[in-house]
C-alpha cells in the first residue's frame, strides 16, 4: 500500500510564519490527489489497521494520506480538499504546543531555518557557532559550514532526494554531534533572539483543539506524535514513556477516545519506543522510510515530495 507523508501545504491564506517554509501548494496538492484517484483507490484508516494488525498489506496502488505535526495549514487548506474529495487521512499531532503551550523545538528549527534569519548560510552559521561552543571533541574541524563539509555531506540521508547538501551538512551535525538535549538547549537560545515566549504564534501556527474536535467528527483521523517531538530514540526509557503517555493521554480525553494510532517524530524508534506504545494501547505505528519491508509497528511512509 502507499502511504504518502505530508507536512506543509501552503495557501495565500496562510499566516506570515509560513511564509519561507518549503511544502506544496493547495493547488498542486489537489492535483496529487486528482492524479492518484485516476490511477489509484483510497484507502480508509479501517483498511490501514486491519493490514497492520494481520500483516497483510495491500499493494502499492492503494492509498492513504498521512500528515505530522499539527500545523494550522492542515485545518485551513488540506481538510477541505479531503472533504470535497471524501477522503480520509490521518493527522500525527504533538501535543505539548495544546498543553503547555509550548512549540516543540523541531517547529523552532523549521521556523529559524527557513523563515526567521534573512537566509540558510546566515542560520547554518549560528547553528554551528553555537555547536562549537559545547562539542567537547578538540577536533571540530567538522563543524564548520564551509564548501568542502557542505560538499562532503552529500550522500547525507541520500534517501531523501529532496533535500539540499546544506540541509543535508545540518541534520549530519544536528543528527551525529549532538545530544537530544544539547540540541534543543542550542536552537531555545537562537530562538529567543527573535521571540521572548512560544505564546504569541501558537494559535497562528498550529491547529486548536477545536479543530481536531471537528476534523475527528468529520471522519478524520487524529493520532499521536509524541508530546514533544525528541529523537525517541535518543532519550531513556523512562522519558520515551512520558512521551508517549503524555501525548496519548492528553488526545483521548480531548479529542478521541479512541486514539490508537502513531507517528513516530522523524521516523526514529527502537525497541523500547514500541514496547511503550504497545502498553498504552497502539495498534499501529508509521515510520518515515521510503523503502523496505512494513510491519506492524514499522509501517513505511513515502514522502509526498520524493514521490510525486
Amino acid at each position: 500500500m502507499n502511504i504518502l507523508m505530508y507536512h506543509f501545504v501552503n495557501s495565500t491564506i496562510d499566516s506570515k510564519l509560513f511564509s519561507g517554509i518549503n511544502g506544496i501548494s493547495v493547488e498542486h496538492f489537489e492535483d496529487q490527489i486528482s492524479l492518484l484517484i485516476k490511477n489509484g483507490s483510497p484507502l480508509s484508516e479501517k483498511d490501514i489497521r486491519l493490514a497492520a494488525v494481520k500483516e497483510n498489506y495491500p499493494s502499492d496502488e492503494f492509498f492513504y494520506l498521512t500528515f505530522d505535526d499539527g500545523m494550522k495549514q492542515h485545518y485551513d487548506n488540506v481538510y477541505p480538499i479531503l472533504m470535497d474529495y471524501n477522503l480520509q487521512a490521518s493527522f500525527f499531532v504533538p501535543t505539548i504546543a495544546l498543553d503547555a503551550k509550548k512549540i516543540p523545538t523541531v517547529e523552532k528549527q523549521r521556523l529559524l531555518q527557513y523563515n526567521l534569519f534573512k537566509n540558510y548560510t546566515e542560520f547554518l552559521d549560528d547553528f554551528c557557532k553555537l555547536t562549537r561552543l559545547i562539542y567537547k571533541s578538540k577536533d571540530k574541524n567538522f563543524l564548520f559550514p564551509n564548501f568542502e563539509n557542505i560538499g562532503n555531506s552529500e550522500n547525507y540521508l541520500k534517501e531523501y532526494t529532496f533535500y539540499s547538501n546544506e540541509e543535508r551538512y545540518f541534520r549530519n551535525v544536528r543528527n551525529e554531534y549532538l545530544t537530544t538535549k544539547e540540541f534543543e538547549n542550542i536552537i531555545n537560545k537562537m530562538f529567543l533572539k527573535f521571540y521572548s515566549t512560544d505564546k504569541k504564534f501558537i494559535d497562528e501556527y498550529y491547529m486548536s483543539i477545536s479543530d481536531l474536535k471537528t476534523m475527528s467528527k468529520n471522519g478524520m483521523v487524529i493520532g499521536g506524535h509524541s508530546y514533544s517531538h525528541p529523537f525517541l530514540n535518543k532519550i531513556s526509557y523512562d522519558e520515551i514513556k512520558e512521551e508517549v503517555t503524555k501525548s496519548m493521554v492528553f488526545l483521548r480525553k480531548n479529542i478521541d477516545s479512541e486514539i490508537n494510532s502513531f507517528a513516530y517524530p522523524y521516523g526514529a524508534f527502537n525497541d523500547n519506543v514500541i514496547e511503550c506504545i504497545k502498553q498504552i494501547g497502539i495498534d499501529y505505528a508509521f515510520d518515515t522510510r521510503t523503502a523496505g519491508v512494513s510491519s506492524r509497528y514499522n509501517i513505511r511512509r513515502n514522502d509526498a515530495a520524493s514521490y510525486f
